[in-house]
């Protein structure tokens, strides 16, 4: 096994393997839409050009809080207002009244950016029923490192 081994990061399709905390992390913007459910992790380039047209209060927190949500369609480029990212926006800010206002670094409610880590550990288990063709979508494997919600800590989700 790769897990705990000092050389690879392997998640293990679950339990966040420590050998991950030496790699370079990047962030996944993720949604804790039920109690029993994996995270949702949404398409990061897509949050990142949401985030960047809303976070035009200068706070740079990563969330849609304050005025942002008003002022997004007037914030966002033209050639972008009729793209998937209004839609997206809706998601993010659904998720985090839904999370009842909870608040932590880059996290409001049910909604945050967590780090995360390539990882060759689950690429197999993605479902090819579900996968959208190459052309129109590119998946990644990811082991994330949960430290907003905790779902899964201690246990692998397989």
């Amino acid at each position: 096994s790769a897990y705990k081994d000092g050389q690879i990061c392997d998640c293990e399709c679950g339990i966040w393997d420590p050998d991950c905390d030496i790699s370079e992390f990047s962030q996944v913007a993720a949604l804790n839409t039920e109690e029993d459910m994996p995270l949702l992790l949404l398409d990061t380039e897509q949050a990142d050009v949401t985030m960047i047209s809303m976070d035009i209060d200068g706070n740079r927190n990563m969330v849609i809080d304050g005025k942002e949500d008003a002022e997004f369609t007037r914030n966002l480029e033209p050639t972008l207002v009729e793209s998937v990212l209004p839609g997206l926006k809706e998601r993010i800010v659904a998720a985090q009244v839904a999370g009842h206002g909870t608040k932590g670094d880059k996290r409001l409610g049910s909604f945050a950016w967590l780090n995360a880590v390539q990882s060759r550990g689950c690429a197999a288990m993605l479902d090819a029923q579900l996968k959208l063709p190459e052309a129109l979508a590119s998946y990644k494997s990811v082991c994330v490192k949960d430290v907003q919600f905790k779902k899964m800590q201690g246990s692998a989700s397989g």
